[in-house]
């Protein structure tokens, strides 16, 4: 599935496209229903003074679509599962690096990758908008624009809500829309927020006897709270230092690699005995570092890496991964997407585990 995947947008002949929005803003309304049998193709002839051809031809479009299905002599129908109630797009920003080429966290590829399962696991299938609201106006914004004046969505799920959220293209959709990650700060959003894998992670390790322990991680810390990070890693009876929490950006993931060698190039008994990579994107980089130095894993050291399942970064050596079940997080943002449509708006926010790769293995459902 490509990330900027599109169908080409159709201009009709206006007798047809006045067809096509009057019976898809009355299959929208409710007036015909999912499963509700339209008008013979005779009175719709008569209703819009047209031919039977321009009829045909105009319910071939909502057909594409996915409002109706022809069923034989015994007339046209709402499909079961009309776009409208049915139908989620996956939105997001991509940032473009300086030689023109998009810059996709594992997080997002990850996404991605699951949406092309989601129809195959649940029949619910899924619409990708990537670089929604990049100068100038990209392929991702002109297909959503278009797929939501034709209302061909039930529903927008927002990764990093806060990046996309402000497109003029969704000032007035009345749409439920999801962040995953945060709700952005506004009002319209539900939300499918991450439990702190932090606390996981630690726990680990402190179980696992490590009494040095060394993070790397993509957030930038200011000196006060690197200090309250390490006096979290000293409550649980381990040592790290401040030199040994590492900030290392996504885009420069192989800097990683790097740092990791170096802080086992230290004596064994002056280096950490434990390392913590904070984000997937790092994952690969680091535990590269630790095959450099020669150390071994877990004997030497023992690695905590997050991951994405069923999606998770390749490593290196053997490492416990953590991170969250992306099939969870497309599950819990349809839940919300549909009880918005059922009138239940109580499933407004909801909390997605970290999970060990162990349990994340199992299937859903």
């Amino acid at each position: 599935m490509s990330l900027l995947n599109s169908s080409p947008s159709r201009s009709l002949p206006v007798k047809q496209q006045r067809i096509v929005e009057t019976l898809r803003s009355q299959i929208v309304s409710g007036h015909f229903p999912a499963g509700g049998r339209l008008p013979t193709n005779a009175i719709l002839s008569k209703k819009f003074n047209v031919s039977n051809v321009t009829v045909l031809r105009a319910l071939d479009v909502l057909s594409r679509d996915g409002f109706v299905v022809a069923r034989g002599r015994n007339g046209t129908f709402v499909t079961d599962h009309p776009p409208h109630l049915w139908r989620v797009g996956l939105v997001f920003h991509t940032d473009q690096a300086h030689d023109g080429r998009w810059r996709v966290s594992r997080f997002l590829q990850g996404l991605v990758a699951e949406a092309g399962r989601v129809e195959a696991r649940t029949g619910r299938p899924v619409s990708i908008y990537g670089g929604v609201d990049v100068p100038p106006q990209g392929e991702g914004t002109r297909r959503l624009t278009e797929d939501l004046a034709a209302h061909r969505l039930a529903g927008l799920i927002l990764v990093a809500p806060g990046n996309v959220l402000h497109s003029p293209v969704l000032k007035d959709v009345n749409l439920p829309i999801v962040g995953v990650g945060s709700n952005g700060g506004d009002a319209r959003l539900g939300a499918v927020r991450m439990a702190k894998a932090d606390a996981v992670a630690l726990d680990y390790l402190k179980d696992a006897g490590v009494k040095r322990l060394a993070v790397l991680e993509t957030g930038l810390r200011s000196p006060a709270e690197n200090q309250a990070y390490q006096q979290r890693i000293a409550n649980l009876g381990m040592q790290s230092r401040p030199e040994w929490i590492l900030s290392v950006k996504p885009e420069e993931a192989l800097t990683a690699r790097y740092l990791t060698r170096l802080l086992m190039d230290l004596p064994e008994d002056r280096r950490p005995d434990g390392l913590y990579i904070a984000d997937d994107n790092l994952a690969e980089y680091a535990t590269g570092g630790l095959i450099d130095a020669g150390v071994s894993v877990p004997s030497q050291v023992k690695v905590v890496a997050h991951c994405n399942f069923p999606w998770p970064t390749p490593t290196v050596v053997q490492v416990c991964r953590i991170g969250y079940d992306l099939r969870s997080i497309f599950d819990k943002a349809v839940e919300i997407i549909d009880s918005w449509h059922n009138l239940t708006p109580e499933k407004r926010e909801v909390e997605v585990p970290v999970v060990f790769e162990d349990s994340a293995d199992a299937p859903l459902g």
